[in-house]
C-alpha cells in the first residue's frame, strides 16, 4: 500500500512538473525578452547573491533540516551547508551570507536566527564547515551592518556590537522595553549609535567609539507612551543641521506620530498614522510620506498616505491608498499604489503634482486584490514603453490562490504565471538582470508545492521587430535545412533552444539557409538581424 501511494504521489509530482514546464515554455516562446533560465522545483524562496570570490550563486534553505543548497550561475549544484539547529525548531531565518566580510578565510559564513520550543530564540554565525563562530542566546536578530565609508559591524538585538573580522564584542548597550540599538551615518556628524529609551521618552545617541554623545527628548501628550521610532536625520527634512526625529506615541485608544528637532521644537503631528518615511530620489526634492492604517480590513477606508513637501512640512496631497514614489527612467517622478483593495481592478499612476497620469487595466475580479506592483520603463524592455509587474491574490478557504503578470501599459501580456505570488527583478552589480518568480500551488506548509523560476532578460530580443511579411521561412517543420527569403539581407541568424541556449550561430552578408540536421526535434527560437539593424524573432519547429 505504501509503495502504491509513493508511485501515485510521484506521478502527480511529475504531471505537475510537466504542466508547469509546458506553461513556462509557451510563455517564453510568446515573449522572448524573457528567456527561461531555470526552474527549481519543490523549493521555497530561492535567492540570488554575489559572493566576494565565487561570484553569482543561487541558494535555498530547508528550514526544517537546516540544509542550504547552493547553485552556480548556470544553476548546476555547487555545495551544500548544514546549519546546526536546536531540537523542535519552528523557524529559521537567514540574514547574511558572505565569504570574506566576517572572516577572510574564503569559507562561507552564514548569519541566521532560530525560534524553537519552548520559546527559545538563538542567533548564530557558522562557516561552511559547521564551525560555530558566534552564538547569542535570547536573541531575535543578528545582522551585519554595512554603511559606506565606515567599518562593518555585527549588531545583535541584545545590544551587543561586534567588530568584524574577529567578532570581538566592542560594547554592550542597555536594552530596555525591546528597543534595539541601531547604527546610523548622519549627514554631518557621521557614524553614531542610538537607542530608544521608552521609559524616559528620549533617544540616546552615542559616538562611533560608543561614548555618550547626547539625548534628545521626545515630547508626548499626558498619558501617552512612546511606541516606536521611524526616522532620525540631520538634513533629509531640514537644512539647519539640527537632528530631526520621527516617532510614535499612544495611549492605547489613540495614537500620534510626531517629528521634533533636537531642541524640542515640534515640527509635525499626525493623528493615528502608521509610520513616517522620507522619500529621497536622485535629483528630486525629498518628500515626507506619512502612512495610515485606520481599519482592520484592507478596504478603501483603511489605508491612506499623506505626502508632505520638505522643508516646511506642507501637505501636498492625500491618497486613499498605500502609495510609493518612484523615479521612472524616462517619465521621472511618479506615485503609485503598492497594494490594492478587493474593490479595485485597475492600477493607477500619478504625476509628481498628484494628477492622474495613467490607468492600467488588469484582469482582477471582484474579491481579488492586486499586490506587489512594480513599474519601470527601461529595466524590462528597451522600447521606452511602461512595463508593470504585479500579482493577483484570491483569498479562499483553502489558503488563497495567486497569479503573476508582467504587462505593458497598452495591455499586452508579456508573462502570465499561474501560482506566482512574488515577482522580483534581481539587479546585481556587473551582472545581467534576472526575473525571479516564486510560485505556490498547494498547502503553504509543504515545500513540495513551491517552485522558483528564473528568467533572464535578453535585451537583443527586446528590440522592435521588422515587418514579418518581409521574410519567409521554409520548410515548416524543418528537417535538415531552414531556408530564408527576405527583402533585406540577413547578416546574422542565431538559433536558440527553449532554455535560451544558443544552438547555431551564423554571420554573413546575405544568409539564405541554416543547417539544422544535427539538432534534436523540437521547438526553437530563430533570432534574425537584417543589414539595416532590424531584428525579428520567429518560432521554428524541427522534426526529423
Amino acid at each position: 500500500m505504501i509503495l502504491i501511494r509513493y508511485i501515485y504521489q510521484t506521478k502527480i509530482r511529475t504531471m505537475k512538473k510537466t504542466v508547469l514546464l509546458f506553461a513556462l515554455f509557451f510563455t517564453t516562446l510568446s515573449f522572448s525578452q524573457f528567456i527561461l533560465d531555470n526552474t527549481y522545483f519543490y523549493t521555497r524562496g530561492v535567492q540570488r547573491i554575489v559572493l566576494e570570490n565565487s561570484g553569482e550563486k543561487y541558494y535555498y534553505v530547508n528550514w526544517q533540516t537546516g540544509n542550504i543548497q547552493f547553485y552556480n550561475a548556470d544553476h548546476s549544484p555547487w555545495k551544500s551547508v548544514m546549519l546546526p539547529l536546536p531540537s523542535q525548531n519552528w523557524t529559521l531565518g537567514i540574514t547574511h551570507i558572505s565569504e570574506t566580510k566576517i572572516n577572510a578565510d574564503n569559507n562561507l559564513e552564514i548569519v541566521y536566527s532560530t525560534y524553537s520550543s519552548p520559546n527559545i530564540r538563538q542567533c548564530k554565525i557558522v562557516n561552511e564547515l559547521g564551525t560555530v563562530l558566534l552564538s547569542v542566546e535570547n536573541c531575535e536578530s543578528l545582522r551585519l551592518d554595512e554603511k559606506e565609508g565606515v567599518a562593518d559591524k555585527i549588531i545583535s538585538s541584545t545590544g551587543v556590537v561586534f567588530s568584524v573580522p574577529g567578532l570581538t564584542a566592542e560594547h554592550i548597550y542597555p536594552i530596555v522595553n525591546y528597543a534595539n540599538v541601531k547604527r546610523i551615518k548622519l549627514e554631518n556628524s557621521g557614524e553614531k549609535y542610538y537607542v530608544l529609551d521608552i521609559a524616559n521618552s528620549l533617544v540616546a545617541l552615542y559616538n562611533a567609539d560608543h561614548t555618550f554623545w547626547k539625548n534628545i527628548t521626545l515630547p508626548k501628550p499626558d498619558g501617552y507612551s512612546i511606541t516606536g521610532l521611524d526616522l532620525l536625520s540631520e538634513n533629509e527634512l531640514n537644512a539647519d543641521n539640527l537632528i530631526e526625529v520621527g516617532y510614535q506615541c499612544s495611549n492605547n485608544s489613540q495614537g500620534e506620530s510626531r517629528i521634533v528637532n533636537e531642541n524640542g521644537e515640534l515640527l509635525l503631528i499626525a493623528t493615528n498614522p502608521g509610520q513616517f518615511q522620507v522619500s529621497a530620489l536622485d535629483g528630486m526634492p525629498n518628500k515626507l510620506m506619512v502612512y495610515y492604517l485606520t481599519g482592520d480590513l484592507p478596504d478603501e477606508t483603511s489605508r491612506r498616505t499623506d505626502v508632505y513637501s520638505v522643508p516646511g512640512f506642507n501637505l501636498e496631497h492625500t491618497y486613499q491608498q498605500t502609495v510609493f514614489r518612484v523615479k521612472l527612467e524616462i517619465s521621472g517622478d511618479k506615485y503609485h499604489a503598492y497594494d490594492y483593495d478587493y474593490l479595485t481592478s485597475d492600477i493607477t499612476i500619478f504625476n509628481n503634482d498628484h494628477t492622474l497620469w495613467k490607468t492600467i487595466e488588469t484582469s482582477a475580479q471582484p474579491g481579488e486584490t492586486i499586490e506587489n506592483v512594480f513599474i519601470t520603463e527601461k529595466k524590462i524592455d528597451a522600447d521606452n514603453a511602461l512595463e508593470l509587474m504585479y500579482t493577483i491574490a484570491t483569498n479562499t478557504l483553502d489558503g488563497g490562490h495567486y497569479r503573476g503578470y508582467v504587462i505593458k501599459d497598452n495591455g499586452t501580456v508579456l508573462l502570465d504565471l499561474p501560482g506566482a505570488y512574488d515577482l522580483k527583478l534581481s539587479e546585481l552589480p556587473n551582472l545581467a538582470t534576472k526575473l525571479i518568480v516564486h510560485s505556490q500551488d498547494g498547502p503553504s506548509f509543504d515545500q513540495l508545492y513551491y517552485t522558483t523560476t528564473v528568467y533572464r532578460l535578453d535585451e537583443a530580443f527586446a528590440t522592435t521587430e521588422f515587418d514579418k511579411s518581409s521574410i519567409s521561412i521554409a520548410p515548416i517543420p524543418a528537417q535538415s535545412t531552414i531556408n530564408l527569403l527576405s527583402k533585406s539581407s540577413i547578416v546574422e541568424a542565431n538559433l536558440f533552444d527553449i532554455r535560451g541556449v544558443a544552438m547555431n550561430q551564423s554571420k554573413g552578408t546575405d544568409i539564405k539557409n541554416i543547417n539544422v540536421e544535427n539538432l534534436a526535434s523540437g521547438i526553437y527560437l530563430l533570432h534574425l538581424t537584417s543589414i539595416d539593424g532590424e531584428i525579428s524573432v520567429r518560432k521554428i519547429v524541427i522534426s526529423h
